[in-house]
């Protein structure tokens, strides 16, 4: 039997760095024409504990298969609206198989228990995926540099 379990990394392993960096060079940083170094460098600074940003892991007994992140930022056009509910991934072995929703039954608690937010906003292309976890869907937005431009706002409140 697996142990699955979602916990805030603080205290990152060489590993752990190196995983998340790759998927988020693959996922966006590639497209969006970071360096690794620099997706690296985000990372790496995401692992706090009292502010953000903050990344969540999801763990199948000791291994890293999925991650989120709060951040005070993540698209630029719309500075008001923050924190934001980011970097939502499963590596492409674990997908189709459940484990998105554990990980996303965990970001209300996390959003309670480690900030001092009342709301969560988030910008996907999905439709139909967040609403299960309490988003509210707000509009279309033109992101200006994702594909697609334009994709989905969301909002969660507490």
């Amino acid at each position: 039997m697996h142990n699955i379990t979602v916990k805030q990394i603080v205290d990152y392993t060489k590993e752990e760095l190196d995983t998340i960096t790759r998927w988020m060079y693959n996922w966006w940083g590639q497209e969006e024409n970071y360096e690794y170094e620099e997706v690296e460098a985000i990372i790496k600074n995401s692992f706090n504990k009292n502010t953000l940003p903050q990344t969540y892991g999801m763990y199948i007994n000791s291994k890293l298969i999925g991650m989120y992140q709060f951040s005070l930022v993540d698209l630029e056009v719309k500075p008001n609206c923050y924190p934001w509910l980011c970097n939502v991934y499963i590596d492409n072995n674990y997908r189709k198989k459940g484990y998105s929703k554990i990980l996303l039954n965990t970001v209300k608690d996390n959003l309670i228990n480690n900030t001092n937010y009342q709301e969560l906003y988030l910008y996907t292309k999905e439709v139909n995926l967040y609403e299960k976890y309490g988003f509210k869907y707000l509009e279309d937005i033109n992101t200006f540099r994702c594909h697609p431009q334009i994709q989905r706002l969301y909002k969660l409140s507490i």
